[in-house]
């Protein structure tokens, strides 16, 4: 016979094992109610929940179950893109490339904004330096060389820029093309480019000037031998 779940309400036979709705025991567990002539569940017998009611209890843990691990995903999501920011934010601030400094710029464009600031400032402070460096170079002046080189001692162009003026001051020594100016260049660059030439200019020089007082040497005392036949 067909008859009302006391549980649920949904029509299930009097028969039936356990509602397929609720899940609650069917058989042997109702009784008819005298007074309201409804089928009720037997005095002292426990509803065994299954059915509907367990599946909402399972889908409402799952998604419990699935939310807690979303959550957790996002948490260790954003902690590891904290945790890079910062690395390449100390990178960018320690580097002296400009490229490193606008590659984090460009990756990270949610980053705290005192970082992105900080970045900034140090990125303008280096892309003035490499102005200055340009300018420095295409003036050829010894003196605005070395002025980079003493307020940038740390520079990647310090190198090429003491070479550079290694070189200005060699030609100068060169175009003077006396002891004293060949003497300066190689006391002022011991280990200069043009040491062991400008040695061999000081040295050609040295015979020369030897030479010529040998020579003047030599005429005077012709000269007082003459003077003396001539007596």
């Amino acid at each position: 016979m067909i008859i009302k779940c006391p549980e649920c309400g949904h029509e299930v036979s009097d028969r039936a094992k356990t509602c397929p709705s609720c899940g609650i025991d069917i058989e042997g567990n109702v009784v008819r109610d005298p007074k309201s002539g409804e089928y009720i569940l037997k005095p002292g017998k426990k509803e065994k929940k299954g059915g509907h009611a367990l599946l909402w209890s399972s889908l409402a843990i799952g998604a419990l179950l699935a939310m807690a691990i979303v959550g957790l995903g996002i948490f260790f999501y954003q902690k590891t893109q904290q945790e890079n920011e910062m690395r390449a934010f100390e990178n960018a601030l320690t580097s002296k490339e400009p490229a490193v400094l606008q590659n984090y710029l460009d990756m990270h464009v949610d980053a705290p904004a005192a970082h992105r600031d900080s970045v900034k400032a140090h990125l303008l402070g280096l892309q003035k330096i490499e102005r200055d460096w340009q300018n420095a170079v295409a003036s050829k002046s010894k003196s605005a060389l070395q002025l980079f080189v003493d307020r940038n001692p740390e520079n990647i162009h310090v190198r090429e820029a003491r070479l550079i003026i290694d070189s200005l001051d060699f030609e100068v020594a060169k175009l003077d093309d006396t002891m004293e100016a060949y003497q300066k260049y190689m006391t002022n660059h011991l280990q200069g480019s043009y040491y062991d030439e400008a040695a061999n200019a000081y040295d050609r020089l040295k015979e020369e000037a030897e030479a010529r007082k040998r020579k003047a040497e030599q005429d005077s005392l012709l000269l007082n031998m003459g003077e003396r036949v001539g007596e």
